[in-house]
């Protein structure tokens, strides 16, 4: 009698245990089938773009560049797309002293600087994108210890500009830097935002023309 009760309950734990692990099978096939559920036990991959700049040996440049007037420098600039999605990018290449602020990366604020010039680009998710940048200064100018930008080429296009810097004093150069910023197209609102991402080159423009010998 004992052993009939005994073999009873065995059968009816054995019972339990297979209930509760067709319930545990079947609440993993939920989790797998389920965007819902995957979400809530997933981390969400992270989405950023990537942008760089490298000499014509595809390595970093050793800066700040030693820039002569009238002198064709190449580099390359590439994009890096990890957004999850299929995106639309616009670089904005500008110029600055060192007493103008670059962009803010902290607030995700652009330079309030104008444009030179502008690559447009579409990158597939997980994919790169890179060409080549040429760019040479064609007027510059020297007077009373500051020097002046007026005319800049990038790739085929000559740009006029106006940019001057003062001679520094600690590091005997004068300075400027020529930095692109990386916008992104947001289909929210139909145009391009800053990504909070720019590189950038330190230019020591050496040798200008004194004003005092232009005729």
């Amino acid at each position: 009698m004992k052993n009939t009760t005994k073999l009873r309950q065995l059968r009816m734990k054995i019972q339990e245990y297979k209930r509760i692990l067709i319930f545990f099978v079947a609440f993993l096939i939920l989790i797998a089938a389920s965007p819902t559920f995957s979400f809530l036990f997933s981390h969400p991959k992270e989405t950023f773009s990537e942008i760089w700049i490298l000499n014509p040996d595809h390595k970093a440049e050793t800066y700040p560049l030693e820039a002569q007037p009238n002198r064709t420098y190449s580099m390359f600039l590439g994009i890096a797309n990890h957004m999850n999605e299929f995106s639309s990018y616009l670089v904005k290449v500008k110029i600055r002293n060192q007493t103008q602020l670059p962009p803010d990366i902290t607030n995700a604020i652009p330079s309030p600087l104008p444009s030179l010039y502008e690559f447009n680009t579409s990158v597939p998710n997980e994919k790169t994108w890179e060409t080549a940048v040429n760019f040479e200064i064609i007027n510059s100018t020297l007077k009373n210890n500051v020097t002046r930008i007026s005319k800049i080429k990038i790739n085929e296009s000559i740009i006029p500009v106006e940019s001057i810097t003062r001679w520094d004093s600690v590091n005997k150069g004068f300075y400027y830097s020529l930095f692109f910023e990386l916008w992104r197209y947001n289909t929210e609102i139909h145009d391009y935002i800053f990504d909070n991402r720019f590189v950038g080159i330190w230019l020591n423009l050496t040798n200008p023309i004194p004003s005092e010998t232009l005729p």
